[in-house]
């Protein structure tokens, strides 16, 4: 799974318009997999494994807010402002601006 999140943040990169036209497809997926992992974190299940997934959740969904044109879903933007009012995630989203 971490694999699929670093190959969609270099798309973010090489070229966003992949990302813009299956954007909704994503995001759905992405909602899922936070969801779940954020349930696993707060019941401290699997450790070390589930942190790292998590952090690559967010570092995708960070990188994937970056690219151009992306206020064009607003399924995406509804997602990304939902995720921001996680704690787990904002503590995430500072530890990787600070880097």
């Amino acid at each position: 799974m971490i694999i699929c999140f670093h190959i969609i943040q270099k798309l973010c990169i090489i070229n966003p318009y992949i990302i813009l036209s299956i954007i909704d497809n994503i995001t759905d997926k992405l909602k899922a997999r936070i969801d779940k992992l954020a349930k696993n974190a707060i019941g401290k299940q699997e450790g070390d494994r589930n942190s790292d997934l998590f952090r690559a959740n967010v570092r995708c969904c960070l990188a994937i807010s970056k690219t151009p044109d992306i206020e064009t879903s607003p399924k995406f933007h509804d997602f990304f402002n939902e995720i921001q009012k996680n704690s787990l995630v904002v503590d995430i989203i500072k530890s990787l601006q600070a880097n």
